[in-house]
């Protein structure tokens, strides 16, 4: 049997790099083009500006996602699943943002803040993967009312 557990990752320098190398893998970025070591987001998380949820199989990350208080919002900055576990029966990224979306009061914590939304960027096809989650288009993003 699987063993899938969601929780809230340690922004270590080892856990920074892994969760990069598995954001590359996600989106088939290639890490040649720019080291993961040298991102936007690795500067962002080295800084404490993110929050991140992880998923673990059998003990392992698979998956992510990073959260920021942007918007005055709950504002899921990026979330990725292992491309070879994309699109499996196991629903990682959905319920990935649902373990998010239901622990918004560890985030209201880290960021000193209360959430009243929650904001997502959509790429690439995704706009009906949100929609099924409770999000709806608004101004260029889409938004859930938490």
């Amino acid at each position: 049997m699987t063993n899938i557990k969601y929780e809230i990752i340690p922004l270590t320098e080892e856990n920074i790099t892994l969760l990069e190398r598995l954001r590359y893998d996600a989106y088939g970025m290639n890490p040649n083009d720019l080291p993961p070591e040298n991102t936007l987001h690795t500067r962002e998380l080295k800084n404490g500006k993110y929050l991140v949820f992880g998923c673990l199989l059998d003990n392992q990350i698979v998956g992510a996602c990073y959260t920021s208080n942007t918007r005055k919002s709950l504002y899921i900055e990026q979330l990725f699943i292992l491309k070879k576990y994309q699109n499996s029966s196991l629903h990682l990224g959905s319920n990935l943002l649902k373990f998010v979306l239901a622990n918004k009061k560890v985030a209201e914590e880290y960021f000193n803040s209360k959430f009243y939304f929650s904001y997502l960027d959509t790429y690439k096809n995704t706009t009906s993967f949100y929609e099924s989650l409770g999000y709806e288009e608004k101004d260029s993003h889409m938004r859930k009312r938490l």
